[in-house]
């Protein structure tokens, strides 16, 4: 064994259960010790690292039974976080120093936004030196006296932003211990995202074209102009107005619109995102079923143009037939017929007990059969990449050219390097431990659902899924792999680590592949050996691209890859 005994590497398990920064050190620990992949002194005794494994096993266990734990007394936190989110405002919790405690997203929406305002390093600063200043005095006042004090920053200018400083006795759980703290309000300048029409329709009975013009109303928009945007007469809108006049039983428009805004109507209702990606696709395509190589059922779905170039999608570990990092309508302009199968134990697909490459490899010719497809393109992301670079070696003709994005490289070998961080100790545990591999991921998932940037690798990857399609594309797809648990993602893994390279003169077809070179999941340096290794192939890096590039670079991977 190198630096790390059994019991330095218990107590970083247990220092891991409460507190998540610390999984990069017990990691970069059970690299040193517990590698399958490197030619140390464990690899080379097999007794030595199953004896080093079992005593980690019960170690891992209850570590996770504490994260649980852990886990279950933070759901009234969690509740009062997604309260704070559907109020109007951003709402900050600072300390006399103006180090910021906590944010909802309004609040780091504005501070991200706002040229006057800024989150330098976890410190709430205004960039104007004699504002920022009055906000330091306001603070010390309201911590003093338990006074409010407002201040707006621009005035005169119509997006300027408000703030009020408030005493934050309110906070029940704040320990004797806490530095003093104070809750600043800050007023959000795109009022139009604040009225929320489904709550207009709930509480005032409205038609839907009665809440938009209510809403319009709202935002200072007259009729006229009202009418030009909707392409309606302005008659037709001021029917509309009397009849929204009766169901709220006003008779002015300023009265109409004090009544709305002092009702609940300005609270943020739920997010219309993830209805809008999920009916986008449900309408693109419905399930689909086929029997896999063994007789299983194997579901998959088609999107884009039906008489398009074909193009089957190999899925990530997370992914799933809802994997679509673009809209269904890309895929039509661009002619491309889109199949997702799910793999085994993903989705809807039926788990097959000890799948191997092989039987990857040949549920999908039984999709192509099945689909009358002579010849495909086959594209792979992430993980999904090393496992269509597999089918493809088997395939042979049948793939006409494959496409590896942000694609992990076989272990070892000329082909890459070993593997790196979370995806290696899962390598591990899931080839050695299964149903604990199981645990552990099924644990991730959840984790990763309840707050998906805070378990991106890098900034790059945390800003790309802020936006709200990106973000609800890979939560609706994540969900929908985690229909049966994690056993597929498991099996996947496995394989990883059981399967031999193939010989670069099976795969003689044009490869393409893309790479972000702020990959924090899967190393860049793994692209460049793959490319370096196989016989026909292009390698696109993106210097700003982290691991989930794909959902912002879409059109463009597309488009070159079934360029003629």
């Amino acid at each position: 064994m190198t630096g790390f005994s059994t019991s330095d590497l218990a107590l970083l398990l247990y220092q891991a259960a409460q507190d998540k920064n610390r999984w990069p050190a017990l990691v970069s620990a059970l690299q040193e010790t517990a590698n399958p992949f490197d030619d140390d002194a464990i690899y080379q005794n097999p007794v030595a690292r199953r004896e080093l494994l079992d005593q980690l096993l019960p170690h891992i266990r209850q570590a996770l039974d504490m994260a649980d734990r852990f886990e279950s007394q933070a759901v009234s936190q969690n509740l009062l976080d997604r309260t704070l989110e559907m109020l109007p405002m951003g709402v900050a919790l600072l300390d006399d120093r103006l180090n910021i405690i906590m944010l909802n997203q309004q609040a780091d929406r504005t501070l991200a936004e706002h040229e006057m305002l800024a989150n330098h390093d976890g410190h709430f600063r205004i960039n104007n030196r004699e504002q920022h200043k009055l906000l330091h005095h306001y603070i010390a006042q309201s911590l003093n006296e338990g006074s409010s004090h407002a201040l707006m920053l621009s005035p005169g200018d119509p997006r300027s932003v408000s703030l009020l400083v408030c005493p934050a006795d309110l906070v029940k759980d704040r320990d004797d211990n806490d530095p003093p703290a104070v809750t600043l309000f800050l007023s959000n300048p795109d009022s139009q995202s604040l009225i929320d029409e489904q709550t207009l329709i709930d509480l005032y009975q409205l038609s839907a074209a009665e809440a938009d013009l209510t809403r319009d109303l709202i935002h200072g928009y007259d009729l006229r102009s009202i009418a030009l945007r909707r392409q309606v007469s302005e008659q037709t809108v001021r029917t509309q107005l009397k009849s929204v006049f009766r169901k709220t039983e006003t008779a002015r428009q300023a009265e109409l619109v004090s009544l709305v805004l002092s009702g609940l109507a300005p609270l943020r209702g739920r997010e219309s995102v993830t209805e809008s990606v999920a009916d986008e696709i449900s309408e693109a395509t419905g399930l689909r079923y086929c029997q896999g190589a063994h007789g299983q059922r194997l579901c998959f779905a088609e999107y884009g143009d039906p008489q398009g170039v074909a193009v089957m999608f190999c899925h990530s570990v997370r992914g799933s037939r809802l994997e679509v990092p673009g809209g269904d309508s890309v895929l039509r302009d661009m002619h491309i017929r889109l199949i997702i199968a799910e793999r085994p134990g993903y989705g809807e697909s039926e788990t097959l007990t000890e799948r191997t490459m092989d039987d990857l490899a040949e549920d999908m010719r039984c999709l192509a059969d099945h689909l009358k497809l002579s010849q495909f393109h086959l594209l792979g992301y992430s993980l999904g990449g090393f496992l269509a670079l597999h089918c493809a070696a088997r395939l042979g003709e049948r793939v006409s050219r494959l496409g590896l994005v942000s694609s992990l490289a076989p272990p070892g070998g000329e082909a890459g390097k070993p593997l790196k961080g979370m995806m290696r100790l899962a390598v591990a545990l899931a080839d050695k431990a299964p149903g604990l591999a199981e645990t552990v991921l099924d644990h991730m998932a959840r984790t990763i659902l309840k707050n998906p940037r805070r378990h991106l690798g890098s900034s790059v990857d945390r800003k790309l899924l802020a936006e709200p399609d990106h973000q609800e594309r890979y939560l609706l797809a994540l969900r929908e792999s985690c229909r049966q648990g994690s056993m597929g993602f498991v099996q996947d893994l496995q394989a990883v680590a059981r399967t031999p390279l193939p010989e670069p003169s099976s795969l003689t077809l044009p490869v393409y592949l893309w790479h972000g070179e702020q990959d924090g999941q899967v190393p860049v340096d793994q692209a460049i050996q793959l490319d370096r290794w196989l016989t026909n192939s292009e390698l696109t890096l993106l210097p700003d691209g982290g691991h989930f590039f794909i959902y912002s670079r879409w059109p463009q991977i597309l488009a070159s890859f079934v360029a003629e």
